[in-house]
Parts: C-alpha cells; sequence; structure tokens
C-alpha cells in the first residue's frame, strides 16, 4: 500500500510478498528458509546462518568455490581454480601467524587476502575470480527456477 505522499503506509519498506501463491516444491527443505545463493552456472546454496569468517569450500555444479563472510558482514565467494589444473581447499588464516592474511591453501600454503590476492610465495599477487553470492533469498523461489539448486552444508563438503 502507498500512503500519501508517496511513502509506504504503515512505516519502513520492507520485501514485497508476491501477489500468487508460489508452486509447490518437492524438497525437504522448507519453502520459506532463508538462503545464501552461489551463483555459478549451476548455483548452490548455503545456510546464511554458516556463513562467517571459516570459508566452505563446496563444489557450486562444476565449478569448485570457496564462501565466507567478510568482516563487514558482506558474502562473498571465489572460484578455487587457482591454475588449471590446481583446485584447493581454502582454511581460515587465524592463528596461523600470516599478518594480513585470512586464508590459506591447503596444496601450496599460501596466504591469501580477503579479496581473493595471494600474498605470498610462487603465487604471490595471483588474483582468484569472483563468483556473485545473493544473500536472503528464499528457498522455494530459488528451487523453483533452479530445479537443480542443491543445499549445501559444512558437512557435506568435498573432499577435493
Amino acid at each position: 500500500l502507498v500512503a500519501p505522499g508517496g511513502g509506504i503506509a504503515g512505516g519502513s519498506p520492507g520485501p514485497l510478498l508476491p501477489l500468487q501463491k508460489m508452486p509447490p516444491i518437492r524438497s525437504a527443505v522448507a519453502a520459506d528458509t532463508i538462503i545464501a545463493l552461489i551463483a555459478t552456472t549451476q548455483p548452490a546454496a548455503v545456510l546464511p546462518d554458516e556463513l562467517n569468517a571459516n570459508p566452505i569450500n563446496l563444489n557450486a555444479g562444476d565449478t569448485p568455490v570457496f564462501v565466507f563472510r567478510d568482516p563487514a558482514g558482506v558474502p562473498r565467494a571465489f572460484d578455487r581454480h587457482v591454475d588449471i589444473d590446481l583446485m584447493p581447499r581454502f582454511r581460515t588464516a587465524r592463528g596461523e601467524g600470516r599478518k594480513g592474511a585470512a586464508f590459506i591453501d591447503n596444496y601450496t600454503e599460501t596466504a591469501w587476502s580477503v579479496e581473493g590476492v595471494a600474498m605470498d610465495g610462487d603465487l604471490k599477487g595471483r588474483r582468484l575470480a569472483r563468483v556473485p553470492v545473493e544473500d536472503e533469498l528464499r528457498w522455494g523461489v530459488m528451487k523453483y527456477w533452479y530445479p537443480k539448486l542443491e543445499l549445501h552444508h559444512p558437512t557435506t563438503q568435498p573432499s577435493r
């Protein structure tokens, strides 16, 4: 509803609710579950509560990615391809004594910044490709538009 003067009746703006009900989806996850969507050719989803400074390594379709929340609380994701055949997993650099590093890759032990830039070693200066992440979306809507969408949990991370 629009109030006189162009504002929204009842106070501040909020999300627009659909006028029609969404068609039912076949999923064990409740349709109104809030997710973060990793936007690759075959998108993947994670629960926003699981996104923190610790990277979640997963495969979004054929794209190996890691996703996390930066210090400002913004979700970020990067393609884990360091080279054509090198796709390491990333861990937090906390407690590793690597000043300014956010992550360490498990293959080369290179330190990486929150911006996806290698900070030392042979890879110094190399930049990972950024992958878009959309936060606070509804599972049911995204599952309808992306039927192959999978919800990943840290316990289901790939071993490679």
